[in-house]
């Protein structure tokens, strides 16, 4: 691969890494030469160097680049979802899946469920009729984008699992 952003193999194998996490739609990661942590989606980047825009430009373009390139499987997707995944099997593949500390979450956009663990605790979440554009777990809280611009997270309907 040949990348003319100016980090190194190992800042480039994170991000690598943080995009097949996000399935190549989204990355969260944590790398002192990104910026510290942050959350990439197309067209879209927070680094934890807030007021640096030079950075913030190349942390940009690496991840726009990685994500437009073809893609292979972690090794990870190569084994059962139900030995690796902490959702209901039945709920399949997420679009989306992330998460820091106690909290993650993964997106079903299908069944229209969004699947929340905390610590041990997983609940589920009727997202009905919003388009999820973005999930971002931060401090401990969950935030939920749409397509038309709102969180909607206060909104969800826990479900049944």
């Amino acid at each position: 691969m040949s990348l003319s952003h100016g980090f190194s193999s190992e800042a480039i194998a994170h991000a690598k890494a943080a995009l097949e996490r996000g399935n190549g739609t989204m990355a969260q990661f944590s790398h002192p030469e990104l910026g510290g942590s942050g959350q990439w989606m197309p067209g879209m980047v927070m680094i934890g160097d807030a007021f640096n825009q030079a950075l913030k430009a190349r942390v940009l373009a690496l991840f726009t680049e990685l994500a437009s390139l073809p893609q292979t499987a972690p090794a990870s997707q190569n084994t059962s979802t139900a030995s690796t995944s902490w959702w209901p099997e039945a709920l399949g593949k997420p679009s989306q899946s992330g998460g820091q500390n106690a909290l993650a979450y993964a997106y079903f956009p299908a069944s229209h469920c969004l699947a929340v663990r905390r610590g041990s605790t997983v609940t589920l979440h009727d997202t009905r009729d919003h388009s999820v554009t973005g999930i971002s777990a931060q401090n401990d809280q969950l935030t939920v984008q749409t397509a038309t611009g709102h969180s909607f997270l206060a909104e969800m309907l826990p479900r049944k699992a």
